[in-house]
C-alpha cells in the first residue's frame, strides 16, 4: 500500500499531533542573517530562505528547552519536519537529496549556529545524498509508528471493535510498508540499518476481538533508522526486532 494511504491513516488517527504540534508555529530566529547567501541567484531561492530561517528558529527552540527528554524528542522529529519542508519546495519527491541545490547550505548553515548556541543542540548530520524524498516520507511515518507502539499494543485488548478496526487497517497499512523493506533489505546481502534477526514474541495480535480482523499484526521495531543526535553526539538506533 502506498506511502500516501499510510500518511492518511496516521493523520485520521491523529498519530501525528505531537509532530504537528512541535512544528505549528515558527518565530524569528537572531541568526536568520545567516540565510541571507542561501541558494542565493538561483530557483526557489525565496522558499529556500524562508526554510532557513524557520529551521533556525526550531534549533534554537530545542536548545531552549529545559526538559532534556522534551529537547530530545523534538530533535528526533526534526529531520523529518525539515524533509517535509523540503518536499513543498521540491514537489518531485523522487528527486535525490543530492540533486536538490538547497539542501546542503541549509545544513551547513543549521550546524553553524549550533556552534553559536553551543549547548543542548540538535546537530544536524550530512544529508544522505542518494536518499529521496519519497524515502524521508516513509521514514517519518515509520517512525511515529514506533513512537505510538505501546498506544496501538494497548488496543490488542479492547472491546471497542470500531476503534480496533481503524486501528488494523492502519496496522496493515505500516505492515505493507515494512514487508517491502524487508524485502528489499532482509536478503543478507545488503548492507541496511535493517537488522533482520527473528525472536520469539516480536508479534501481537491487535485485533483478536474485531471480527474479520483476527490476522491482523503488530510487528515492534526499535527505531529509527536514523540516528539523533545531542551535542554533537550521535545515538544511533538501528531498526531491529524488540
Amino acid at each position: 500500500m502506498a506511502s500516501t494511504t499510510l500518511e492518511k491513516a496516521t493523520e485520521d488517527l491523529e498519530l501525528d499531533k505531537i509532530y504537528k504540534e512541535y512544528f505549528k508555529t515558527s518565530g524569528k530566529s537572531k541568526y536568520e542573517s545567516e540565510c541571507d547567501a542561501i541558494n542565493k541567484g538561483k530557483p526557489d531561492d525565496a522558499k529556500a530562505k524562508e526554510l532557513c530561517k524557520k529551521l533556525l528558529y526550531f534549533l534554537e527552540k530545542i536548545a531552549s528547552l529545559p526538559k532534556k527528554t522534551e529537547n530530545a524528542d523534538r530533535c528526533s522529529y526534526l529531520r523529518y519536519w525539515l524533509y517535509d519542508e523540503i518536499g513543498k519546495i521540491q514537489t518531485k519527491h523522487s528527486t535525490k537529496i543530492s540533486q536538490i541545490p538547497f539542501v546542503k547550505d541549509l545544513f551547513v548553515i543549521g550546524n553553524k549556529v549550533n556552534d553559536k548556541i553551543k549547548t543542548n543542540t540538535c546537530v544536524l548530520p550530512n544529508p544522505e545524498n542518494n536518499i529521496d524524498l519519497d524515502e524521508w516520507k516513509k521514514r517519518k511515518l515509520s517512525y511515529i509508528y514506533f513512537e505510538n507502539y505501546d498506544k496501538i499494543k494497548q488496543l490488542s485488548s479492547s472491546n471497542d471493535k470500531a476503534k480496533c478496526k481503524k486501528y488494523s487497517e492502519y496496522v496493515k497499512s505500516f505492515n505493507t510498508l515494512f514487508e517491502k523493506y524487508k524485502k528489499d533489505h532482509c536478503d543478507g546481502r545488503s548492507k541496511s540499518t535493517i537488522t533482520c534477526k527473528t525472536r520469539k514474541g516480536c508479534r501481537f495480535n491487535i485485533c483478536r476481538t474485531c471480527k474479520g480482523h483476527s490476522s491482523c499484526r503488530v510487528t515492534k521495531w526499535k527505531s529509527n533508522n536514523v540516528t539523533t543526535y545531542r551535542n554533537g553526539t550521535p545515538n544511533r538506533t538501528l531498526i531491529t526486532r524488540d
